[in-house]
């Protein structure tokens, strides 16, 4: 079962974003056909303040489970845990632990500080299963910053954390990964520095430019079914097995 679980969460997180926020939000549906073999820890603490919340969902049986810590997407600038309750029940129901937590965004902070909240709380739910292992996977912003933090060992180094070492691998699904020369103002102010607004280079800010060879294995993911299923079963479950 667990070799179908990350594919069915991408599958689930491609449906929504294919078919775009309706009257009738397609992640609304799909929360509400959300299975429930699977029980919540809900806003446990990562860090201070109202947006250092995550919720932890456990399969029936956790022991020797994976687990997935997922970042949700919104340009850094809206979402919120609660609205992605599928993908932790999707992956709960067939065995994996799957801990999804708020982070600050846009502008409350900008770049690099909603990539130092994920590395946050990815040390805290390591902390939580010292010895599963362990895969960062995210969403458009999500996907993105799950990218940075296993390809950029300067995050998660602050936590005793060697992306090489401690992650089994990373799933990024309709990420921005190289999305420099900046043109939308809004973004240009979100990764600008609050010194003097200048966009940091592509070496720094583009996952692309940080790809190291002692990298965990990844996989990006198209955003829509056909071009998930291609080729996505086998190293979804080679990393979530490792």
């Amino acid at each position: 079962m667990r070799r179908r679980v990350l594919l069915l969460a991408g599958s689930a997180l491609g449906l929504a974003g294919g078919l775009g926020f309706t009257a009738y939000s397609p992640v609304t549906v799909l929360n509400a056909f959300a299975p429930g073999a699977f029980t919540v820890k809900r806003n446990l603490a990562y860090r201070p303040g109202p947006r250092g919340r995550m919720d932890l969902y456990l399969p029936r049986q956790a022991q020797g489970a994976p687990l997935v810590v997922f970042f949700y997407g919104g340009s850094w600038q809206e979402g919120d845990k609660a609205m992605y309750r599928f993908v932790g029940a999707a992956l709960a129901a067939r065995g994996c632990m799957v801990a999804i937590p708020d982070y600050r965004l846009y502008p409350q902070v900008r770049f690099p500080e909603f990539l130092e909240d994920c590395a946050a709380a990815t040390d805290f739910a390591r902390r939580l299963a010292p010895s599963a292992p362990l895969v960062l996977m995210g969403h458009s912003a999500g996907a993105y910053n799950a990218a940075m933090l296993a390809l950029d060992g300067q995050f998660l180094a602050p936590h005793g954390l060697v992306p090489n070492r401690d992650l089994a691998g990373w799933l990024g699904l309709a990420g921005p990964y190289d999305f420099l020369p900046i043109t939308d103002p809004a973004l240009q102010r979100m990764f600008g520095s609050r010194r003097n607004g200048r966009v940091p280079s592509r070496s720094i800010s583009s996952p692309r430019a940080r790809r190291l060879h002692s990298s965990p294995p990844g996989w990006k993911i198209a955003p829509w079914i056909p071009a998930i299923a291609r080729g996505w079963r086998r190293s979804c479950a080679r990393m979530a097995m490792r």
